[in-house]
């Protein structure tokens, strides 16, 4: 093309035409092999994987048994055909085996389901099947039903026959509810909608409480199941879905997200995070807690220290972060984000002895930049440093923050949980005394609630959690810091031996 235009310099319709220009030039014998679906070689890989994970329930002649239904003949036909091939590879993917529903992978999956279409009769082509195969499974069985080139004439309705314009309307209708999705604003954040679960505890004070209130106690007792949405048992789920005009986001462990229609189950897309093939550490630190969701942008934290932003609409990557050395530091991301004032707010998790100390940081909405950080563990020389009674840095473990943030609009602070500390008892700690002595240190900021300005990530008080080990009978003391001014207001914590916390906000005059 002139003045060295490509095709990406074209608009859509010009592209979709010459594609299909380029089709029907093609002999028919060759079109035919293309639109079959999947390779020989993938379908040898296929009887492999199924001898080892399928065939004890299905039968090694895919003629099903007692225990699960046949993957071939009459009753497999007149299910399937009528399907589209992502939706075998959804319940091949993220079901199977029972036992250990989501252990294939995305390749073992497909290669599952070639050798099952070619055992039920599809012929292999030249071209792999893949994840996205938008095909209805009757034309893979059947390739000359859906092989014949249109007239050469017939360019204005390059749709393709009968099959391929059902199984396109098929496929438009299936995803209809991703196009209705519409950017999640602050607005929402603060206040959403009724039916909308758009953070962990649905809203920004973790309350956790829904306004819905169609069903009661009175119904409650009539539910019945809709449909279900199998998990991959081998790993541990904490996690809770969001929904945003009636999509749900799923995490499946194995760093999968998924987005369902919530009327149905209906897989509308999904996206896997491959993991570093040498990672080590185990399942318990490899779950989530939530993902976060603003704009037109999915977040999701990874294991090995990733923040991601997803396309709500397609589950394309819009950004991907690195915010630690998880190889070196061993800390993992397993609680979950909050979106806030266009930021990404996340904490960091896993900080166990020989492990460094944890941190939060505040990420760009739209960019993925990072905008402040925040150590969880006190520093010498920093505020609180000198409550670790002489620990060195390098053995100020813990701090962990395993939770997503909460948030209050009014105040425009974060409220932050952490985790305890490491050495775990104040008794190991008190083993580093200062100079003269001294009583065993508070270890800030572990065990702590953090209140931290969203802007600007600076700390403007913590409350401590008095550990039972160290509570003196006769000990009053205040474990709350505050400026002499915040934002109008000055507040101050007093905990008394035998009595409740008391928490004071008073006005900065007094």
């Amino acid at each position: 093309m002139k003045d060295g235009a490509t095709v990406r310099d074209l608009p859509l319709p010009l592209v979709l035409l010459l594609c299909w220009l380029a089709a029907v030039a093609l002999p028919a014998a060759p079109f035919a092999q293309e639109r079959a679906g999947f390779t020989a070689v993938q379908a040898e890989q296929g009887a492999v994987v199924y001898e080892r994970s399928c065939s004890s329930c299905h039968g090694p002649d895919l003629r099903g048994s007692a225990e699960a239904p046949p993957l071939s003949g009459a009753s497999f036909l007149a299910k399937w055909r009528p399907t589209m091939m992502i939706e075998l590879y959804r319940v091949t993917v993220q079901t199977m085996p029972p036992n250990r529903p989501g252990s294939l992978s995305e390749a073992e999956a497909l290669a599952v389901d070639a050798f099952i279409l070619q055992h039920n009769g599809a012929v292999p082509g030249a071209r792999p099947l893949s994840a996205g195969a938008q095909l209805r499974i009757g034309a893979l069985l059947d390739p000359a039903s859906a092989s014949g080139a249109p007239p050469a004439g017939n360019v204005v309705a390059p749709a393709g026959d009968a099959t391929t314009a059902a199984a396109a309307a098929r496929l438009t209708a299936l995803r209809a509810p991703l196009a209705r999705l519409t950017p999640v604003t602050d607005a929402m954040l603060r206040d959403p909608a009724p039916d909308d679960w758009l953070m962990w505890r649905r809203t920004y004070d973790n309350w956790g409480h829904s306004p819905l209130a169609q069903i009661n106690r009175d119904n409650v007792k009539h539910l019945t199941g809709a449909w279900s949405w199998a998990l991959n048992s081998s790993g541990m789920t904490e996690f809770t879905p969001l929904v945003h005009d009636g999509i749900m986001f799923m995490w499946n462990y194995g760093e999968l997200i998924q987005a369902l229609d919530a009327r149905n189950g209906n897989l509308l897309w999904q996206y896997r995070y491959q993991m570093p093939a040498d990672y080590s550490r185990n399942v318990f630190y490899r779950t989530k807690r939530a993902l976060a969701i603003g704009g037109d942008k999915l977040i999701v934290p990874t294991t090995d220290m990733h923040l991601l932003a997803l396309d709500v609409k397609t589950g394309a990557v819009i950004w991907d972060v690195v915010t630690d050395d998880a190889r070196t530091s061993r800390r993992v991301y397993n609680g979950g984000p909050l979106v806030v004032k266009g930021k990404v707010i996340m904490g960091a998790s896993g900080c166990a002895p020989g492990i460094a100390g944890c941190f939060i940081t505040a990420h760009d909405l739209e960019t993925g930049k990072q905008l402040w950080r925040f150590n969880t563990i006190a520093q010498p020389g920093e505020p609180g440093g000198d409550t670790w009674n002489n620990v060195p840095a390098e053995r100020r473990w813990g701090a962990s923050v395993w939770l997503p943030p909460s948030y209050d609009p009014e105040l425009d602070l974060l409220f932050v949980g952490t985790g305890s500390p490491f050495p775990w008892s104040s008794e190991d700690r008190g083993t580093y005394k200062p100079a003269g002595g001294g009583r065993n240190g508070d270890s800030l900021y572990t065990s702590c609630t953090l209140a931290i300005d969203p802007d600007t990530g600076k700390l403007a008080w913590y409350y401590a959690h008095l550990p039972n080990d160290t509570f003196d009978q006769d000990y009053a003391f205040e474990r709350l810091i505050a400026p002499v001014d915040w934002r109008g207001r000055k507040v101050k914590a007093v905990i008394t031996a035998g009595k409740p916390a008391v928490i004071e906000v008073l006005n900065a005059a007094t």
